[in-house]
């Protein structure tokens, strides 16, 4: 059955969100210019009208993958992330108390599409997004994973990236801080770019 999407948030996520999302994140542009509320009357041939028990609504879940191809994390990791990131909840239309959609619903949402609805859907979203001034230049999308191999040139974001992560994952006082450099206090440092 076709779950709806409620419009109205309660009193404590109003206050959490207020206090909590930044002013000026793309996200929040995003989420002020782009309509998704096309969605439910895009999908609604999928559902039963009054039989089974209430879906997560479909807006809510195009979100999700919207999402995740926006910051470019897997269905897994989205799913995680809509775990504690107060942004990407309120984006997604989460309340702090709503249950998560795990990794496989978003699967079977997908294949419940199928492939030409979800990239049509998507590329209406994006078409939106860009038309807004929310997004620049071209998307290509494609279900693929990338591959490091050895013959692969890593760019600088990608080095910086994997020495944050080594340094984080030494332990504090380890042999590669030293004494007088910042040690440990300095490890964690690089992992926000």
């Amino acid at each position: 059955m076709l779950g709806r999407l409620d419009q109205q948030r309660n009193f404590f996520d109003e206050i959490l969100f207020n206090h909590m999302l930044p002013a000026d994140h793309p996200l929040l542009d995003i989420d002020r210019a782009v309509d998704f509320s096309f969605v439910e009357e895009e999908t609604a041939d999928r559902y039963s009208a009054d039989q089974g028990r209430p879906s997560y609504p479909p807006e809510q879940l195009v979100r999700i993958l919207f999402l995740a191809v926006w910051a470019n994390l897997s269905d897994v990791q989205v799913c995680q992330q809509l775990r504690y990131n107060v942004l990407y909840r309120y984006f997604c239309r989460l309340g702090w108390e709503d249950a998560i959609p795990d990794d496989t619903t978003l699967v079977r949402f997908r294949q419940r599409l199928g492939e030409a609805r979800w990239q049509r859907l998507l590329h209406r979203l994006v078409e939106q997004a860009r038309a807004k001034g929310c997004l620049k230049g071209r998307w290509l999308v494609m279900d693929s994973s990338p591959v490091v191999a050895h013959a692969a040139a890593r760019t600088r974001v990608q080095l910086l990236r994997e020495g944050g992560q080594a340094a984080a994952s030494r332990p504090a006082g380890g042999a590669a801080g030293g004494e007088g450099t910042g040690g440990a206090g300095r490890a964690g440092a690089g992992r926000d770019l």
